[in-house]
């Protein structure tokens, strides 16, 4: 099972055209420079965005087609989606905001666990740590059961020792899901440590070129990545 993307989407100053795909328990890293169109790609798999032509599908089911005309919407999808910005009700508790959209407290009571945050059950999201609150906002993402978890440069707000904990924390997490891994980043080491595969997108594209510029021990990254 895999989620398949094949999309074209007109951009101010550029044009979108990418395809991949990613199979369960597998995560695949977007990366490219700020403004490449990598959030605009992640937000059409989302639903957030149409793209003006191509095909989304999930395990077969087709989400998105549009020759056919279907666009399933984004509720429909059953997706997880991790923002930069902490997608957290400020009202709430940690395990209410986990437990949000879930009919399962056991299960939510093991994502806690799973992800070191059931000490913190009964704090609110201003009472913890942005690393704790990014734990929190992954746990509330993989609470509905996704078929799919979207990440969204879910790390760049954070200090330099708490990012580092949290791709261990999330490398580690990856061996417990059955479900494909969108994670966007614009940083080469994240990628590097965290994915499957390395898609390098600039202004819109799959671009060798881009990652050809960054270089780390002498020898030019591309080489040592498995980006096409």
């Amino acid at each position: 099972m895999s989620l398949d993307v094949d999309m074209t989407k007109r951009l101010p100053g550029f044009r979108v055209e990418i395809s991949f795909s990613c199979p369960d328990g597998r995560l695949l890293a977007l990366i490219g420079p700020s403004g490449a169109g990598k959030t605009t790609i992640v937000r059409m798999v989302a639903g957030l965005e149409r793209p003006d032509s191509g095909v989304i599908s999930y395990n077969g089911h087709t989400w998105v087609d549009t020759g056919r005309g279907v666009f399933v919407p984004p509720q429909k999808r059953r997706l997880g989606y991790v923002f930069q910005e902490y997608s957290l009700f400020p009202h709430l508790t940690v395990e209410q905001n986990v437990g949000f959209a879930s009919d399962d407290p056991a299960y939510v009571d093991h994502l806690m666990e799973l992800l070191g945050i059931k000490h913190l059950a009964g704090r609110k999201p201003h009472q913890i740590s942005g690393g704790e609150r990014q734990r929190a906002a992954i746990a509330q993402a993989l609470a509905r059961r996704p078929k799919v978890l979207l990440l969204d440069e879910p790390f760049s707000a954070l200090d330099v020792l708490t990012r580092k904990r949290l791709r261990e924390e999330m490398k580690g997490l990856k061996e417990h899901l059955s479900l494909p891994i969108i994670h966007v980043t614009h940083d080469l080491d994240e990628a590097r440590y965290l994915a499957d595969e390395i898609v390098c997108v600039d202004q819109g594209k799959r671009s060798e070129e881009w990652l050809g510029a960054w270089f780390k021990d002498g020898r030019p990254v591309q080489a040592l990545t498995g980006c096409p």
